[in-house]
């Protein structure tokens, strides 16, 4: 490859006098085959900060603001600016708000995840509620302009002033939100609308899993367009209960509507009704 950089060769003497073991030609080569699998999308500086991360060398965050393209979430670590990541949307919790002296400010956690790990994103006020009312389980998108930084022993990103949030393509395939479920062990559920019954304190909704399997999760805030034959998402629940099997809920449960495939062969609202329901209030 070609004679790397001043500040790349700074990297490989650093890295050279934690690993005695290895050459400056070992580290060249490994800078090679980092930036060729990556598709020519980091330089050698970058190349190198990954090798050392890769190594256990710990390198001096001070004065080094590292600028980095597109990168796997597992290659990412505290003190990286710039970075561009295209990642599946895993959860969007709930939206909180920080009270900071006289000025309130609202914020959203992004579980984003991708083939090699899973990493929490931070948005905050105008970018937050977008999230929140834009992004489901199995959302493509990609993020611009972010920075890595640690926070209580979790590493996390978060967006530059000018940074951003694209949506790149909207999940309507039920087999890929189970795939997602299942390599990233999401505590979700998905579930067929059969009935919505609101009661004064709280809204009882009655729907069916794929296999059929009957649920009724309470919830007291439930978004309005919530009715018989939409297919919701529940995020973090708790399960309990036989025969119809009742979700318990808390303050970090979220309910998203599903606007992609159905499930096949659902029993009709009026059909589960005058077969199972038997419900006068709640």
């Amino acid at each position: 490859m070609t004679q790397p950089i001043t500040k790349t060769k700074e990297l490989i003497k650093l890295i050279l006098s934690k690993r005695r073991d290895l050459s400056e030609e070992d580290i060249l080569k490994m800078i090679e085959e980092r930036i060729s699998e990556l598709g020519g999308l980091i330089d050698d500086e970058a190349a190198a900060m990954l090798i050392a991360k890769e190594l256990g060398v710990q390198l001096p965050l001070t004065g080094t603001r590292l600028q980095l393209s597109s990168l796997k979430i597992r290659d990412i670590t505290p003190g990286y600016r710039n970075i561009t990541l295209k990642a599946h949307v895993l959860k969007v919790s709930n939206i909180f708000r920080l009270r900071k002296n006289d000025e309130v400010r609202r914020y959203v956690r992004v579980l984003l995840g991708d083939e090699t790990g899973q990493v929490w994103l931070i948005l905050w006020n105008d970018l937050a509620v977008k999230a929140y009312n834009e992004f489901i389980p199995g959302d493509l998108v990609l993020v611009e302009k972010a920075y890595c930084k640690k926070y209580r022993d979790r590493v996390e990103i978060g967006l530059l002033r000018d940074g951003k949030i694209t949506l790149m393509e909207k999940n309507t395939s039920i087999d890929k939100l189970m795939e997602l479920k299942s390599k990233h062990n999401l505590n979700i559920i998905l579930l067929q609308v059969a009935d919505v019954v609101r009661g004064p304190k709280a809204t009882c909704i009655y729907g069916y899993d794929g296999y059929r399997n009957m649920y009724r999760v309470v919830l007291y805030d439930v978004l309005e367009e919530v009715r018989p034959g939409k297919m919701i998402i529940v995020q973090d629940y708790r399960e309990g209960g036989e025969g119809t099997f009742k979700i318990y809920t808390g303050g970090l449960t979220r309910l998203y509507v599903w606007e992609g495939s159905s499930f096949p062969e659902v029993p009709s609202q009026e059909s589960y009704r005058r077969e199972v329901l038997n419900v006068s209030s709640l």
